[in-house]
């Protein structure tokens, strides 16, 4: 029986994913059809967790996948780095780089030349933690996006993404990376 039921959600999504990709965009907006790939690069602001930490560079990219018009995927990769300030001379200064792999789900509101979206997202990190012993851990947040078409395939994106890193070594720090980049459109 649960075979059965595989196979009917399976076939399901099959039938929903081909009717989506026939979907048009008469308005200028993206289609279905049309998967996005944008680099994007900004500060990393650490906020709340056990120890201070200080603001550092983050970059990235992620594939913008359109499951419907106004629902896609977002496979995504940012990297940056944990700085841990010295305090004393008995703790030296710490820098780990850390990479995050999140699948963001994005809800895009669809206006002509704009790309207005909001996404939820989970996925794992992987890092040198301090402390910790730790070098995987998993991760949520939230992501806004805001871009405009410069040219017929490039959009000026702004990404401002909140994350939070689950790790009680850490303190379960929270991270603001408001970020810009260009998405382009295949």
């Amino acid at each position: 029986m649960k075979r059965l039921y595989s196979a009917l959600l399976i076939a399901s999504l099959l039938l929903v994913g081909s009717l989506a990709w026939a979907e048009d965009d008469e308005d200028g907006t993206a289609s279905a059809r049309s998967v996005n790939l944008a680099m994007i690069a900004g500060p990393s602001i650490p906020l709340g967790g056990k120890f201070r930490m200080d603001v550092s560079e983050a970059w990235g990219g992620y594939v913008n996948i359109p499951l419907i018009s106004t629902f896609h995927l977002e496979p995504q990769v940012t990297m940056y780095r944990i700085i841990r300030p010295k305090s004393g001379y008995d703790r030296p200064r710490w820098v780990g780089g850390v990479t995050d792999i999140t699948n963001n789900f994005k809800y895009v509101v669809p206006v002509p030349m704009w790309h207005i979206g909001f996404a939820l997202g989970v996925g794992l990190t992987h890092g040198d933690f301090p402390g910790t012993g730790n070098t995987y851990n998993v991760h949520v947040g939230a992501q806004f996006c805001l871009g405009i078409r410069m040219v017929s395939v490039v959009d000026f994106i702004t990404v401002t993404q909140w994350r939070v890193l689950i790790d009680e070594g850490l303190g379960n720090p929270h991270f603001i990376q408001p970020m810009a980049g260009l998405q382009f459109q295949f």
